[in-house]
């Protein structure tokens, strides 16, 4: 990739940061006191993008070789009741894209049931952030930081790292019951996760 493609890139994610602390603010503001976290609806796709990158909270790397997608990523959460911690393992190309959608999509479904209540509660064991990813064969590339970020599914460790830019040529499309939860959990319209997923950071 040239460098100029890099740093028109780069513009662009610091100019979506800068619209997030020109938009969100204000209307966070003029929400009820009862009310918890972002408007997430007040937020242009940019914003939207940019502030699930920057709420998956991981390092990025000065330098990064290898730009294929190729894989493992691992979810970690909590048994409820006794805390025992369980893993789920994702590969890239098993029919939902990157490797960290394939784990998030197999917890969701298989686990959650597609219900965002029981995923919350998942959240909320050992103290809350109880949903980590980890991936340290190569850094979570920007599509995945922004979709394990807006899912509040942080870094499992230091070693865990992202990148502000795409990675692989394997479609990165999480399947529709996944854009359902995510409408749901994130009360948002349908063409907010659509215009998400088909975003280019």
């Amino acid at each position: 990739m040239s460098g100029t493609g890099i740093s028109t890139r780069k513009r662009t994610m610091d100019a979506a940061a800068d619209e997030a602390e020109a938009t969100a603010t204000p209307a966070r503001a003029t929400r009820s006191k009862t009310e918890e976290g972002p408007n997430y609806r007040s937020m242009t796709p940019a914003v939207f993008f940019k502030f699930g990158f920057d709420r998956f909270h991981a390092t990025i790397p000065k330098v990064w070789e290898d730009h294929s997608g190729e894989c493992h990523a691992t979810l970690h959460y909590l048994a409820p009741g006794t805390n025992e911690s369980l893993t789920i393992v994702g590969s890239t190309g098993e029919g939902h894209g990157h490797a960290e959608v394939t784990a998030v999509t197999e917890f969701i479904i298989s686990v959650c049931g597609g219900d965002k209540d029981k995923y919350k509660m998942y959240q909320r064991l050992g103290r809350g952030n109880a949903l980590r990813m980890q991936c340290e064969g190569k850094p979570v590339c920007v599509r995945c930081a922004a979709f394990l970020g807006l899912l509040g599914i942080q870094r499992f460790n230091a070693h865990t790292q992202k990148i502000p830019r795409t990675m692989g040529s394997t479609e990165w499309s999480p399947i529709q019951p996944v854009r359902d939860f995510m409408r749901s959990y994130l009360d948002v319209t349908s063409d907010q996760i659509t215009n998400f997923v088909r975003y280019r950071p």
